[in-house]
């Protein structure tokens, strides 16, 4: 059901509309291959060329044939097992390369450990104490390990090389709440409680510091040497959460983005100038998009929604082509009912549906995008892994 009114046009449960769309219908051979894991999916990475995939399981005690033991594991492109491996610790975060050569783990023990995701063997590169969230930098051949929670909270983040060599640790004194990276790796963006917004460039240095009138939930950066910074956060003087582009040389751009609250912002490089702010309800999972003028004004262009069950996680993933939502509809008496990743043009406009395999009920868990193949990988709560390839005419 399209409904139009005014500027803003809403897309709620979009149907398949491919014919016009520049994509072809999903069919059986959009599914590139499936298999069958031995535990829970709980952390999913794939290159930028699909060549190289680096999956985590958690035990699956509720079968007999599931794994008593937490996985870590390699995949090539035709979804074959290079390797598998018993962590020294659950995983708690992993990021690859754009070549799928070079890997970070972070395990709950404390330690991040470095890996070849490519080798027929798994083998460890280097293994450094660190508790924090990694982000593989190919630009400069970096590692930013975001310090998320307070193991050590007067530190944001810190810098490896890769070859497990510390360059710096970035002090704060201030809570951090979020960090980002440009999809050109050129800006980081922190969040810091009271307001506060840093921005870095690609050399870790700090370029400047603003501040927001309430207490920041989430950031996105975008890419160019004079780059935007979209927050959200609380409003102090009114009960209302508000989006903010903040950009050097100029004050926050603040509005009321709509009654439904917003989880995450995420820049679309292809579409330059919009700009993604994804959230769920009880009922179902959204994208809205923005679209930001020179001055950095958002203006809502549409809302694209798909139904979820208040089961399941609400995955979103921005894709070339559009968002990536996550169709998880509640369960309906003697109907099967089995997840479906729904994408969308920008436009805000139905594509093709890619319907995911598995046990009756299960739950699309994680999902991971390889932009320059072309390929989402998918795994349900089931242990059902799945790659798709997106197809155009």
């Amino acid at each position: 059901m399209v409904k139009r009114g005014g500027p803003l046009r809403i897309i709620a449960f979009a149907t398949l509309v491919a014919a016009c769309a520049g994509l072809s219908p999903a069919r059986a051979d959009s599914v590139l291959w499936t298999r069958k894991l031995p535990g829970y999916v709980t952390d999913l990475d794939i290159s930028r060329d699909g060549g190289a995939i680096l999956l985590s399981t958690a035990p699956n005690r509720e079968t007999e044939s599931g794994s008593r033991e937490y996985l870590l594991m390699g995949f090539d492109a035709r979804g074959k097992m290079r390797w598998r491996t018993k962590p020294k610790a659950p995983v708690k975060a992993q990021a690859i390369s754009d070549d799928g050569a070079f890997a970070v783990v972070a395990g709950y023990d404390d330690t991040l450990t470095a890996i070849d995701p490519r080798g027929r063997r798994y083998a460890e590169l280097w293994s450094v104490e660190a508790s924090c969230r990694p982000f593989v930098l190919n630009r400069s051949k970096r590692v930013l390990c975001y310090n998320d929670d307070d193991e050590d909270p007067g530190v944001a983040f810190q810098v490896f090389d890769w070859s497990g060599r510390k360059l710096l640790s970035y002090p704060i004194s201030h809570d951090i709440l979020a960090l980002a990276v440009s999809s050109d790796e050129r800006n980081i963006a922190v969040a810091l409680t009271r307001g506060q917004v840093i921005l870095f460039n690609g050399e870790f240095r700090p370029v400047w510091q603003k501040k927001v009138e309430g207490e920041i939930s989430a950031l996105d950066v975008g890419p160019g040497s004079a780059p935007k910074v979209a927050v959200l956060f609380d409003s102090r003087r009114q009960p209302a959460q508000k989006l903010a582009i903040v950009q050097a040389g100029a004050a926050p751009a603040a509005i009321l983005p709509t009654s439904e609250r917003l989880t995450r912002l995420q820049f679309w490089p292809e579409r330059g100038g919009t700009l993604l702010g994804f959230g769920h309800d009880a009922k179902e999972l959204f994208a809205r998009a923005f679209q930001l003028s020179s001055a950095g004004v958002p203006t809502e262009k549409w809302k694209a929604a798909e139904p979820r069950s208040t089961d399941c996680p609400p995955l979103a993933t921005v894709t070339r082509s559009g968002p990536l939502l996550a169709r998880d509809p509640p369960p309906k008496e003697g109907a099967p009912r089995h997840p479906v990743l729904a994408l969308f043009d920008g436009a805000g406009e139905g594509l093709v549906d890619y319907r995911m395999g598995g046990e009756d009920g299960a739950c699309l868990y994680v999902q991971a995008y390889a932009p320059d193949a072309g390929i989402i990988v998918a795994a349900t709560d089931d242990g059902t892994f799945s790659a798709f390839q997106l197809k155009k005419r």
